[in-house]
């Protein structure tokens, strides 16, 4: 339940340790120390850490500067082993070192998310000779000039903050509306109420199955409005954020060396978060017997649908590159409560995103935005005239590609229920 440390200072001489870590805390950081000798092999890993304070030499005795880079290299690896981006900030002796730390780093790291920067603290510019530092808030400002060099960097770590800000203030709303004052049992209270926070969101005979997914889908709009309501708090964040998006004045930013397609993936596919295949947005394999009475199911051959139906070119039936599909469409109140029924789905063509025709297409269709996957460069068709019901077993033993967040899942949605519910008249023109 608490979380791990997110600055973390490493090094073997404790007076060394106790002294930057000393520092730190005058300054309102909160750190993790980790005193080399011992304490290094009973660390846990710290996948969120963002500032890595250490000391070069680690190893007792003569080492080659390779020998000392590959010890960093495996403590990242082996024992912390971060997944976002985070800073280096060498505490050492040898500030020119640094950059040839940096590059061994960028070339050796394998398993783990390679650090953004590395800088040198030099020791000696703030060490006296009794190892302590003199003046920890000249030290302090040297850390934000050295963090100030990335501003983009920065406005990513601001962000955090504040979403860590704004999930701290949703939990204390829950606590003020669940704990009376005087109460005798405020962990009975509490319990009581995530309960009917859960039972709200999928329904009493649910909440039992999976408790986490139940009130987490209860929770979510409290926290989202904290998040989508945050501001700038003081000039200095305003100025931060002002470094990244340019005023009207000046120059406007521009996106063209962003890879879209990218940006599309990270913003609208994911991988199955749970272990139902039937999960609300999946994708997935048209099933085999589907496939094999494509005429009699669909009315249409492969190559009709996809030429006429799906506004795809240059379709192979035999092509790999090509994948009939099946969306998960299911009402998102239906899905959390888990109605019984089958599975409404609707059939869907996974095709490479130049294969794309560029006449007008039916109304019936809806286009996903262009998006990576594994390398290939897609796009998912969708037609709302092409249903399918299928029980939850027989989804589950279909082969997931990936599953479509809530954003475009949403869109899809609206245009499939909207072309099915439009009217129809009678007119004489």
């Amino acid at each position: 339940m608490l979380i791990a440390s997110r600055i973390i200072v490493i090094d073997d001489n404790p007076s060394d340790l106790n002294s930057l870590t000393k520092s730190l805390h005058l300054n309102g950081v909160s750190c993790l120390p980790i005193h080399f000798n011992e304490d290094s092999d009973s660390i846990k890993p710290c996948p969120n850490v963002r500032v890595l304070f250490a000391d070069l030499h680690l190893l007792p005795g003569p080492s080659s500067d390779q020998d000392h880079f590959s010890t960093l290299g495996g403590l990242l690896e082996e024992t912390i082993k971060p997944e976002g981006p985070y800073l280096i900030l060498l505490w050492t002796d040898y500030p020119e070192k640094a950059h040839q730390l940096n590059q061994h780093l960028q070339e050796r790291l394998k398993n783990v998310t390679k650090p953004f920067a590395v800088h040198a603290l030099e020791k000696s510019e703030f060490l006296d000779f009794g190892r302590n530092v003199e003046q920890p808030d000249n030290l302090f400002k040297k850390i934000r000039e050295i963090t100030a060099k990335h501003p983009q960097l920065g406005a990513l770590f601001d962000w955090e903050n504040r979403i860590l800000s704004a999930t701290g203030n949703a939990v204390s709303s829950i606590l003020e509306l669940a704990i009376t004052e005087g109460t005798e049992d405020p962990s009975a209270q509490l319990g009581q109420t995530l309960a009917t926070l859960g039972i709200a969101a999928v329904g009493e005979d649910n909440v039992a199955n999976d408790p986490f997914r139940a009130i987490n889908e209860a929770m979510f709009p409290i926290l989202s409005d904290r998040v989508a309501n945050l501001t700038s708090e003081t000039e200095d964040d305003d100025d931060l954020w002002r470094n990244i998006i340019p005023a009207d004045n000046q120059q406007k930013p521009t996106t063209y060396q962003v890879d879209k397609d990218k940006l599309n993936a990270m913003f609208h596919i994911a991988p199955l978060n749970s272990v139902e295949q039937y999960e609300r947005g999946a994708v997935v394999k048209l099933p085999k017997g589907l496939r094999e009475n494509f005429l009699e199911e669909f009315n249409l051959t492969e190559d009709e649908a996809a030429n006429k139906q799906f506004r795809c070119k240059d379709f192979k039936s035999d092509d790999d590159s090509f994948h009939w599909v099946l969306i998960q469409a299911q009402a998102a109140c239906d899905y959390a409560q888990q109605q019984p029924g089958s599975l409404p789905c609707y059939l869907g063509l996974d095709l490479p995103k130049e294969k794309r025709k560029s006449k007008t297409a039916p109304d019936a269709l809806w286009e996903s935005p262009s998006f990576e996957l594994r390398g290939d460069r897609r796009r998912l068709h969708i037609n709302a005239r092409f249903t399918v019901s299928l029980s939850r077993n027989k989804f589950n033993n279909l082969k997931p590609r990936y599953r479509l967040r809530e954003q475009v899942l949403g869109q899809l949605t609206y245009h499939l229920y909207n072309y099915s519910g439009r009217p129809g008249i009678i007119s004489f023109r």
